[in-house]
């Protein structure tokens, strides 16, 4: 069922990755985040599609890392999400409240320390960004790096 949904995250490209496959960029997360939640595969075995969703607990978690591709699907790159919900309020996957400030990032900063020791490294041309926005699952996210 498709709904609105309100996010916030800091993301930034990986400039590395840029034009790559979903083949090539499963090979370069996989080792950093683990598996993905989802995966799919042509015939020939080759994947074309995977995803990370957060983790199934209650509360959700404060916030989440994931891989990220830019809706013009030329680009790859990893978002901190502080906030994933429906617009409403009515269900958090990731976060606590719709009101984003007062939020404490010491934690998940840690947490991106912790993903930089293992190569999830932002290039310093392409320096991490926050976004927030509102936008319809009925269609793609419009994930951008701009």
């Amino acid at each position: 069922m498709s709904d609105t949904r309100i996010k916030s995250c800091i993301r930034f490209e990986l400039p590395d990755l840029k034009g790559a496959s979903y083949a090539t960029a499963l090979k370069f997360f996989e080792p950093i985040l683990g598996p993905p939640s989802g995966v799919s595969k042509d015939e020939e075995g080759h994947t074309t599609w995977f995803r990370y969703d957060p983790p199934k607990a209650a509360p959700p978690p404060e916030y989440f890392m994931r891989p990220c591709r830019s809706l013009e699907g030329d680009s790859w790159g990893a978002e901190l999400v502080l906030l994933d919900a429906t617009a409403d309020g009515e269900r958090y996957d990731v976060g606590k409240d719709c009101c984003v400030s007062g939020i404490d990032l010491e934690a998940p900063m840690m947490h991106c320390n912790d993903l930089e020791k293992k190569g999830l490294v932002p290039d310093a041309d392409f320096p991490p960004k926050f976004y927030f926005y509102l936008w319809y699952t009925g269609c793609d996210e419009p994930i951008t790096f701009d």
